[in-house]
């Protein structure tokens, strides 16, 4: 095999394997943003700011993506 293509196809791979981790991650921390906003111990501002992410990822969480 060209050792380009060799070196694309395992870039490739990569990126697959990557996505796949990512989706895990980010449903994870989704479930973990509803359970702590469900105790009602935080308010959307208070869970952003303690993340480190938006108030705005954080709604859309909690209201469901779409």
């Amino acid at each position: 095999m060209d050792p380009i293509i060799a070196q694309a196809k395992e870039a490739h791979r990569a990126v697959t394997d990557h996505g796949i981790l990512v989706g895990r991650h980010r449903r994870r921390r989704d479930q973990l943003i509803v359970r702590a906003y469900k105790t009602g111990a935080f308010s959307y501002g208070q869970l952003a700011k303690q993340i480190g992410c938006s108030p705005e990822l954080i709604a859309k969480v909690i209201q469901g993506r779409r």
